[in-house]
């Protein structure tokens, strides 16, 4: 895959996929952990929080397949996601649906996903506490923004 590129992700917004130095940058944040796999997709472990700027595949072997877990439960078993794991177990759209229905039961999806400590960074530079992300309207956006539909290993880019 040629980069950069630029992808829709699952909140509407284009997020830009390039290669800075090396590393695998994504929204302007950095892939730290990449290739968490998933039985419905794979996860990249970033170093923050993808904000809209404009608002708007590989496969595992069968055997390798069969010990994987769907994203969800992936995160949930990894303690540095944990902070995620609970804003998308509470974050829903505008007609209350909840992200989490939609990782859980759809895919493939890759996701960047910020860790605990990309979490804190966020809520320190926003004035904002965990309490306050986690009852915002506006949280199912900011985690849409860190979904793309399909399966992208960092081989592939």
């Amino acid at each position: 895959m040629d980069l950069p590129i630029e992808v829709e992700t699952l909140g509407g917004s284009k997020l830009k996929i390039e290669k800075v130095d090396g590393d695998i940058i994504v929204g302007g944040q950095k892939v730290v952990q990449p290739d968490i796999m998933a039985t419905n997709g794979v996860i990249h472990g970033m170093d923050g929080v993808v904000m809209a700027t404009d608002p708007q595949t590989s496969d595992s072997t069968d055997d390798a397949k069969d010990e994987l877990q769907p994203i969800v439960e992936t995160l949930s078993a990894l303690p540095d996601y944990s902070t995620l794991v609970a804003a998308v177990g509470v974050a829903a759209d505008s007609e209350g649906k909840k992200i989490v229905d939609d990782l859980v039961a759809g895919g493939p999806y890759t996701v960047f996903a910020p860790d605990n400590a990309a979490f804190t960074a966020f809520l320190e530079k926003s004035g904002m506490t965990a309490e306050q992300i986690l009852a915002s309207p506006d949280l199912a956006s900011i985690l849409g923004n860190h979904v793309v539909a399909g399966k992208f290993t960092a081989a592939d880019v």
